[in-house]
């Protein structure tokens, strides 16, 4: 069953994602210099951004872009849709069977 929803993910993420660019963003700190080094590696994915309303404890409607993504973003990375550039704030794997299949996240 899960094999079957698994194609059709694919599938639906084939025609509603358009293609994008995932800037992972890897680094550390250098020991001898004391200073934090980063490196960005640009990642071809597909990806679509959607907004999210919700309701806060007291009444406030909150809006945010939700992007979805068919790979593995993490907090800080850049994805690059056409000639917008967003920034993840969260990030949330969407694993049916304990294997991810595609990963939402709050961007900016």
């Amino acid at each position: 069953m899960i094999d079957k929803f698994r194609t059709l993910a694919t599938k639906l993420a084939d025609k509603m994602l358009v293609p994008a660019t995932l800037e992972i963003e890897q680094g550390g700190n250098d020991r001898l210099t004391g200073r934090r080094s980063t490196n960005r590696f640009p990642v071809s994915c597909k990806a679509v951004i959607a907004p999210r309303k919700t309701m806060s404890a007291n009444g406030i409607l909150i809006v945010q872009s939700v992007a979805t993504v068919t790979v593995k973003p993490n907090i800080g990375d850049k994805l690059l849709i056409g000639s917008s550039t967003y920034t993840f704030e969260t990030v949330e794997e969407i694993a049916p069977d304990g294997e991810p299949i595609i990963w939402r996240g709050v961007v900016k």
